[in-house]
């Protein structure tokens, strides 16, 4: 500590749970907005610097399931998809704990204090970005919520509807995509008015469609690693076949990239 800043141990122990909170809330936020799945939020699996480490029966949302998990073992589902903001905030005030000798009570509790606002901005900044959506409007929280229930209640592929949205235009119309198409008759009637109020939110940035397009598949990945592909991969491992575990690598080191080259990525993944 004293080496890292030159104040009181008591102003950089306040500095380190600062930025611990930040960065841990901004961390958390990331993983909720991709569909990342950690599966054991122990504290001694939680870095102070915002690492994401130690990650043991990790797994990505495919059908968008705010109770999934994918550690076995996690039969309550305290490190489910939607609980894990509540075991990170869990993990941090032990952390406040240790360090009640260096600090106040008073700054401690004010620190925590910006857990939520903290996460929950992050994490509302972050699906403006995912919509293509460049300003902010007082509306967008509720343009969120709604199309996550919506995600929920039809079953939705989270990644690949994020991935699909950016084909939508302004007007309302689309581009014709066949490998990743969300805007079939049957779904634009079972989401009702989503859509509408898309369109309507749109109206409102001034970026061209294109950039938008563009912007959007920089943070809506195309490529997840879902369990069937390591699975395949593993099972070809196996058998002295490591191809696709290489193929699978290099995707996966660019997700957002559109991949026409190995035979199973022109499947709807």
């Amino acid at each position: 500590i004293n080496a890292e800043y030159m104040g009181s141990v008591f102003d950089a122990a306040k500095i380190i749970l600062e930025e611990t909170v930040t960065k841990t809330c901004e961390l958390v936020a990331y993983w909720k907005s991709i569909g990342f799945v950690h599966g054991v939020m122990n504290t001694d699996n939680m870095s102070i610097l915002g690492l994401t480490l130690d990650y043991g029966p990790f797994g990505f949302l495919t059908k968008y399931d705010e109770n999934y998990s994918p550690n076995p073992e996690d039969e309550m589902g305290r490190y489910n998809y939607q609980n894990q903001f509540e075991a990170a905030k869990w993990n941090i005030a032990r952390l406040a704990l240790a360090f009640q000798s260096v600090m106040n009570m008073n700054d401690i509790q004010s620190i925590m204090a910006k857990l939520y606002p903290t996460y929950n901005n992050k994490l509302l900044d972050l699906y403006r970005q995912k919509l293509g959506l460049a300003t902010d409007d007082c509306h967008d929280g509720k343009l969120v919520s709604e199309l996550l229930s919506m995600l929920s209640e039809n079953d939705e592929d989270y990644t690949l509807f994020f991935r699909g949205l950016a084909l939508f235009n302004k007007d309302g119309s689309y581009v014709e995509d066949n490998k990743v198409n969300i805007f079939s008759k049957e779904r634009k009637e079972s989401w009702g008015n989503w859509f509408v109020l898309y369109k309507k939110r749109l109206s409102k940035e001034d970026r061209p469609d294109a950039v938008r397009r563009e912007v959007m598949n920089l943070v809506n990945p195309r490529y997840i690693p879902r369990a069937w592909l390591l699975e395949k991969a593993i099972k070809k491992a196996e058998e002295s076949d490591y191809s696709m575990v290489k193929e699978l690598h290099e995707v996966l080191c660019n997700p957002f990239n559109e991949r026409i080259d190995f035979g199973w990525c022109d499947e709807n993944i």
